[in-house]
Order: C-alpha cells, then sequence, then structure tokens
C-alpha cells in the first residue's frame, strides 16, 4: 500500500507540475503578447506625434505664408477693408487648427498613457496570478509528500 500511495502521489506530482508548466506557459505568452502591444502603441504614439508634430509644423508655415501675404496686399496693393477682413478670418482659422492640433495631440498623449498603465496593470496581475497558482501548487505537493511520510511511519 506504501508503494501504491507512493506511485499516486508520484502522479499526482507529476499532473501537478504539467499544469505548473502548462500554467507558466500561457501566462508567459499573455505577458510577452502584452509587452509586444505595448511596443506596438508606443510605435504608434511616436508616429502620431511625427505626424502631429508635421502637420503643425505645417500649418504654422501655411499661417506664416498667410500673414506675410495679408502684410504685402495690405502695404503694396492697399487692399480694402473687406478683402482684409476676409484674410484676417483665414488667419483665425488656420491658429484655431493650430490650436485643434495641439488639444488632439495632448489628448492621443493621454489616451496612449492610459492604455500603456491598463496594459502594464494587466501584465502585472497576471504575474502574480501565476505566482500564485505556482505556490498553490508547490503547497499541495508538499502536503501530499507529508501525509506520504505520515502513512509510512
Amino acid at each position: 500500500t506504501v508503494a501504491r500511495l507512493r506511485e499516486e502521489v508520484e502522479q499526482e506530482r507529476c499532473r501537478l507540475e504539467g499544469e505548473l508548466a502548462t500554467n507558466r506557459e500561457v501566462q508567459t505568452g499573455e505577458i510577452s503578447r502584452l509587452r509586444q502591444a505595448i511596443g506596438e502603441m508606443e510605435e504608434k504614439l511616436k508616429m502620431t506625434e511625427a505626424n502631429g508634430e508635421a502637420q503643425l509644423s505645417s500649418l504654422k508655415c501655411e499661417l506664416a505664408s498667410v500673414e506675410e501675404s495679408l502684410r504685402e496686399k495690405e502695404s503694396l496693393l492697399g487692399k480694402s477693408e473687406e478683402e482684409i477682413s476676409s484674410l484676417n478670418g483665414v488667419m483665425s482659422a488656420l491658429r484655431d487648427l493650430v490650436e485643434q492640433q495641439k488639444m488632439l495631440m495632448k489628448d492621443a498623449d493621454s489616451a496612449h498613457a492610459s492604455m500603456l498603465n491598463e496594459l502594464r496593470e494587466s501584465s502585472e496581475q497576471k504575474q502574480q496570478d501565476l505566482e500564485a497558482k505556482h505556490l498553490e501548487i508547490v503547497g499541495v505537493v508538499d502536503q501530499l509528500r507529508q501525509q506520504l511520510v505520515e502513512r509510512e511511519d
């Protein structure tokens, strides 16, 4: 009977170790996927920032061009008040676009930071769950060993 109990304990230990190894692989894969997703999000943020900066730069150049055009037209052509008002409206619209672009970049940064935090927290929770499962399995194996020792005595 002791040999049979040893065999049962050994089978249970092997089963639990197999389950632990499977859980480790699953969690490690999950953590790897989360890390990859974080990397992809960071890359997307970099691209979004670069695009936003390029658009902002382009809008600033366009605004400077419109302002220069306005000055030239005012001094050289003596345009009417209606034409000047129209150009001022364009400048105002361009300034609004620049401000909107800045706000969009801030919103994108905030959303990205929030998603990164969520991904990190999820990864940390999965790691803690894996460690807790490992400790639980080790406890069961130790308990089975203790029972075997007690039965042998």
